[in-house]
């Protein structure tokens, strides 16, 4: 229970101590009435105590049962006050001695067995995008001093005109490790939560997707002294102000990014725009420390058990290619995207003795062609089907990315969160070009060229028509390259050693102190 909360149950019942002298003096005048209602105002609000504590504490909280002692006693004494024949027996100072005795139990409960806690709310939409949240949810899980909900809440899908469609709830898809709580069984209002984090920043601005309303940061502000944002997304170097001026991040009052140049970027664009923060200054609310999701992929170990059997087939003897498709490969590929991922899936037909494809679409893909590119759809769907009969790869339609980063020995798609996320592990990666055809040169290149063609990335790009081939072939090769990629990724992601989340907890608990 929060402090404030303790605070006002306590100066409740410290009301009802009062009422109970009132309560003698009513009979000593014999107003035996009076007396009688102010009896019943008495447990109402002794009622309305232990449904406020079963809300927050739960109902084998034991001041509960003190509250349930307290009412017994009323109901007693209202008997006795009512029983037909002589009143003259009735002892106000007894009567009185018996409801404070009563009550006395009731307030050293509420001070002895209700701890002050720190609530804290992490309310996720969609499952895949849980990495962002969970190191920190676990930090926050290990205090003795917190009390933690995982409220997973429903999103729309939307239409092309921007009005709302179907709406989802992705609860069930949580690990079995994450205890779930309804978003339809807590009230925010009344918990009135000291802190609640985010990682959807866009409120009705989203072209694909839209939370439920009520749990719009506009609306989720008014009910937390925090409310804290951390990204769904990493990004490769730089990030579009669009990704900045989201309702999330303005009434946040602290922003978690993944390195210095981004939060400076964040600091001037808001700085531009006019968007300085009513609670702090934009250097204190926008805070440099890495993303959480660096945290789950060096974590992450495949249990061969939780693989299904169709994918141990496949993939036995041979080496995994993280294949990603995401929001951005559509949008730009336009009419060639489709295109582009029949050349992609014939070229690793090739090299199916060596390579298993192992394909992830990027969780909002059928949102985006229904909203944004719904010309595109057919064909894809048709492309996505032919892959799995053809049995040019897998396609994987688990909820969480980590099985396919843990497994794979390598990375080949589209740039953008995943890319910079995977990076941390060092393994070989290369980007296909977000406008194909004229993004990928016809002319072949050297093995030479290809692998300056990293540059000081910590990727290789596919400029040329055989640079795919060529990634493939010399494998084994680049991969003995480990240390140098990695080195080049902690430019981009702060701290990759595992404790992302334990500093955004620290911090968030801690004024923005980080640690």
């Amino acid at each position: 229970m929060k402090k404030e909360q303790k605070a006002q149950i306590e100066a409740l019942i410290n009301t009802i101590f009062k009422a109970h002298e009132e309560i003698k003096k009513y009979i000593e005048k014999r107003t035996i009435d009076l007396a009688l209602s102010m009896l019943e105002e008495c447990q109402n609000a002794a009622l309305q105590i232990g449904n406020k504590i079963e809300t927050l504490e739960g109902n084998d909280c034991v001041t509960v049962q003190h509250l349930q002692n307290y009412c017994e006693v009323l109901f007693i004494i209202y008997q006795e006050l009512t029983a037909p024949g002589d009143r003259e027996y009735s002892n106000p100072n007894q009567i009185l001695k018996r409801i404070n005795k009563a009550l006395t139990a009731v307030i050293n409960s509420v001070k002895n067995d209700i701890p002050i806690k720190t609530e804290i709310l992490f309310l996720p939409y969609k499952a895949a995008m849980w990495d962002s949240m969970e190191s920190v949810w676990m930090s926050a899980k290990a205090d003795p001093d917190c009390n933690v909900y995982v409220i997973p809440i429903p999103y729309f899908d939307k239409n092309p005109d921007g009005s709302l469609n179907e709406i989802h709830y992705e609860g069930e898809q949580f690990p079995a490790y994450v205890p779930i709580t309804k978003y339809d069984e807590f009230d925010i209002k009344e918990h009135q939560p000291e802190v609640i984090v985010i990682h959807n920043s866009y409120d009705e601005c989203n072209r694909v997707t839209c939370v439920h309303p009520y749990f719009f940061s506009t609306n989720l502000k008014k009910y937390t002294e925090k409310l804290v944002y951390i990204p769904y997304y990493v990004v490769p170097e730089w990030i579009a102000e669009h990704f900045i001026l989201t309702p999330g991040v303005i009434h946040a009052d602290l922003v978690f990014v993944q390195n210095d140049k981004i939060r400076n970027a964040y600091i001037d664009v808001l700085e531009k725009n006019g968007l300085y923060s009513k609670t702090t200054s934009l250097t204190e609310k926008i805070i440099s420390i890495g993303s959480p999701k660096t945290d789950k992929i060096l974590s992450y170990q495949v249990d061969a058990d939780e693989l299904p059997e169709a994918w141990k087939q496949r993939i036995k003897g041979k080496k995994v290619i993280f294949f990603n498709t995401n929001i951005n490969l559509i949008l730009k590929n336009n009419e060639h995207f489709t295109e582009n991922l029949l050349r992609i899936f014939r070229i690793f037909e090739e090299y199916q003795d060596r390579f298993v494809l192992l394909w992830r679409e990027h969780p909002l893909t059928m949102e985006t062609l229904d909203s944004m590119r719904p010309e595109l759809k057919n064909d894809y769907l048709r492309l996505r089907s032919e892959f799995q009969e053809k049995q040019w790869g897998i396609l994987d339609t688990t909820p969480h990315p980590h099985i396919a980063m843990s497994l794979s020995s390598g990375y080949f798609g589209a740039a953008g969160s995943l890319l910079t996320i995977y990076s941390a592990t060092g393994k070989p990666m290369l980007v296909t070009s977000y406008y194909y055809p004229n993004g990928i040169s016809e002319e072949t290149t050297t093995k030479e060229a290809f692998y300056s063609s990293i540059g000081e990335k910590s990727y290789y790009h596919e400029q040329h028509s055989n640079s795919l081939r060529l990634f493939l072939e010399h494998f084994e090769e680049l991969a003995a390259f480990k240390e140098q990629r990695q080195a080049i990724s902690a430019d981009r992601l702060k701290h990759i050693d595992g404790r992302v989340g334990e500093r955004i907890y620290h911090c968030i608990m801690n004024k923005g102190e980080i640690v």
